[in-house]
């Protein structure tokens, strides 16, 4: 077989280790791991280009080479290229952190044939009409970093941390791992590393010197650290619920389990029982061997043969340019092409609310995250497009949220208030999922985010909006002030290049007071 990839698979391993031939596309600075870059076979910026111009440039630069299935690696992160219907073989997406960017990918099922996610993923995307959808563990370790480092003798280095946290410390993403790391610190009679290191040798090391590697899934996932600890030879701790573990290690043999009320029991136990902890280690070192990213690809080829194109979603243009659009938002895509993506989105459906809306909070965000400083006509500009998606939708809660967040910041609570009784209003009425859909700023990994997400995702479990609606009611009475880059100056850039989507019947005189008609 011959994919089609974004994805430097030579991260996880040597290219004739893997059971099909594979050309990777993606920005000419590569992919940046840790301590490592991982350049592309063929560099391409696919925020900016069609699936044909891909295809000739693998004419160009591969001769010969027919590709036998397209594999999307992260699309919230990496910019998808336009026309992937087009496509005359399978589209196949790899989503993880939809904990954090749901509300980004609820049309995500418009430009794939098949899905492959982590088994509680299909809990919640598998809700949504894709074609097909596949739970696949798409995450290994990488033998040339994760691997049992020695001294300058020969000897493998002395394990002198009892237990190590490696990982994502943000209280703002991992809220419930956070409880967790305060029980690690609280282990006094344990030495215990718990933060970050460079992904590379750095962070090999650490894990080489630990005795223990505590770990704990955001989404009930099997995860990164649970073949890296083990490739190092440290022994895995695991929370007892995650869904997946057993399907890789068995219990108490190659990982020790754990809850609430064993946690510091079981800990004590592998540090005072050695050999058994060694067992342990040594008997998960000996399995994670199996479960190299090459070893892990090998029922694909199947799998994506399977695939019958003659089902693919019949949807409208309208809906995959959207979600092209609001799927390269929290991407690297220049701002240029992020608004370009938009107002092709708009020129198919220039009545969608959600076009309107998710422009809106599309370009404040990349305001926020550049930390520009913030200039009255351009703000203008952002309440004029919410205000038109309010406008086109008089029961839609995206555009006054997001209206709210951008007055209170500029210090308008008096409006913001009574725009979050709208809110409120509307939520006093019948639900329909049309009234949610659609991004809430802050975007990006934020607490109110991520709890959105997770309302989301609760949402599409259940098939219960009463999930997103309490969610609503909360955000709706917030009195936190978000804060914007001070005024005035912004860049041309911004002010040029968003300015064409808004339509004429809805543009405002240069003489207009800065105070938005917040009566909807």
């Amino acid at each position: 077989m011959r994919l089609l990839t974004n994805f430097p698979f030579e991260m996880f391993g040597k290219r004739e280790d893997f059971p099909f031939e594979f050309l990777s596309f993606g920005p000419a600075t590569g992919r940046r791991v840790g301590d490592r870059t991982y350049s592309y076979d063929i560099p391409l910026d696919t925020s900016s280009i069609c699936i044909e111009d891909i295809h000739r440039e693998v004419r160009n630069r591969a001769k010969g080479f027919q590709p036998d299935a397209m594999m999307l690696w992260w699309p919230d992160q990496e910019p998808l290229p336009e026309g992937l219907e087009r496509c005359p073989y399978p589209v196949v997406g790899v989503i993880s952190d939809y904990n954090l960017t749901l509300p980004c990918q609820t049309r995500l099922w418009s430009v794939v044939d098949l899905l492959l996610v982590d088994h509680p993923g299909l809990q919640v995307l598998g809700r949504l009409p894709f074609h097909r959808i596949e739970p696949w563990c798409q995450f290994s370790f990488r033998p040339d970093v994760h691997k049992i480092y020695k001294d300058n003798a020969g000897n493998p280095l002395e394990r002198d941390i009892d237990l190590c946290f490696l990982g994502n410390l943000n209280p703002e993403i991992q809220r419930e791992r956070h409880v967790w790391t305060q029980r690690l610190k609280d282990l006094s009679s344990c030495k215990v590393f718990l933060g970050n290191a460079p992904q590379g040798e750095a962070y090999g090391r650490i894990l080489s010197r630990s005795k223990i590697a505590f770990n704990r899934s955001i989404r009930g996932e099997i995860n990164l650290r649970c073949f890296e600890a083990p490739a190092c030879g440290a022994a895995l701790l695991m929370e007892r619920e995650n869904t997946e573990i057993r399907n890789f290690f068995e219990p108490d043999k190659e990982v020790v389990l754990y809850g609430p009320n064993d946690f510091e029991q079981k800990v004590h136990w592998l540090l005072e029982h050695n050999e058994e902890r060694k067992a342990i280690a040594k008997a998960a070192h000996q399995r994670v061997q199996n479960y190299r990213m090459a070893k892990l690809c090998e029922p694909l080829e199947e799998l994506f043969r399977s695939i019958d194109l003659s089902h693919r979603n019949p949807t409208q243009q309208a809906t995959r340019a959207l979600c092209r659009a609001e799927m390269m938002t929290l991407t690297w895509a220049p701002l240029s092409n992020l608004v370009a993506a938009f107002e092709f989105a708009h020129s198919l459906s220039p009545n969608d609310p959600r076009v309107y809306n998710n422009f809106a909070a599309a370009l404040i965000h990349r305001h926020l995250s550049e930390n520009h400083p913030t200039n009255p006509k351009v703000g203008e500009y952002w309440i004029g497009l919410l205000e038109r998606a309010a406008k086109n939708m008089n029961d839609y809660l995206p555009p006054r949220q997001n209206l709210r967040f951008l007055l209170r910041a500029l210090g308008m609570n008096r409006e913001a208030d009574q725009l979050g009784q709208q809110c409120l209003e509307i939520l006093k009425g019948p639900l329909r999922f049309e009234q949610f859909d659609g991004a809430i700023l802050p975007l990006g990994f934020h607490g109110r985010q991520v709890e959105y997400s997770l309302a989301l995702g609760k949402a599409f479990r259940s098939q219960d909006l009463n999930c997103l609606a309490h969610w609503h009611r909360d955000w709706a009475q917030d009195q936190t002030d978000p804060v914007l880059a001070p005024f005035p100056g912004t860049p041309l850039e911004l002010q040029e290049q968003t300015l064409s989507l808004q339509s004429q019947d809805f543009s405002m005189s240069e003489n207009e007071d800065f105070r938005p008609a917040v009566i909807l």
